[in-house]
């Protein structure tokens, strides 16, 4: 109880004390003392949830504070796995990037030297025919642009010795004429 508490439960019990002095007839002073023990009572019991209200008070600003430390807890675990993920996010994103190089640079080297191949077999069966050897023919065993090029030069090769032959026979049967 409450210093102040105490006090007031002093000055009732002062009234009560007094109540003769002040009251002449028994009636009034029974009627009275009933009021201020009814009083004093009320009061007691006022004070009594005073103390409950100041305790769950007290009690409530503890939990309060522990909300608040726990609060701060989680909010520094929640940022630790948002930073802990945000790495690996970051980790993974440059192992695709890193695996990705790899196949663009493997499947580059592995065009770059089908490519090559079919250039040089161009190169090749052009350096042949310039002097004049009708044999050679591209190379048309493939699926892709060089195959279908290689074709088109076979083709056209076999129409220009075609050419060349039907010149020859009509050039030796004038000649022999």
């Amino acid at each position: 109880m409450t210093k102040e508490a105490e006090a007031i439960l002093e000055l009732s019990a002062q009234i009560r004390q007094n109540l003769e002095t002040y009251v002449a007839d028994e009636q009034l002073r029974t009627r009275l003392a009933r009021m201020t023990d009814r009083r004093e009572q009320i009061f007691e019991t006022m004070a009594e949830t005073d103390a409950l209200v100041l305790e769950l008070k007290q009690e409530n600003i503890n939990l309060s504070q522990q909300l608040t430390k726990l609060t701060g807890e989680v909010r520094k675990n929640v940022e630790d796995i948002a930073s802990v993920s945000r790495q690996n996010m970051i980790v993974m994103i440059a192992m695709v990037l890193a695996v990705s190089f790899l196949l663009l640079v493997v499947l580059t080297t592995i065009i770059s030297r089908s490519m090559q191949v079919s250039i040089r077999g161009f190169k090749h069966a052009l350096s042949e025919m310039t002097p004049g050897n009708h044999t050679v023919r591209a190379q048309e065993d493939g699926k892709d642009e060089f195959s279908v090029f290689g074709q088109f030069v076979n083709g056209f090769l076999d129409k220009l010795y075609g050419i060349l032959k039907a010149v020859r026979k009509k050039q030796i049967s004038l000649l022999t004429k």
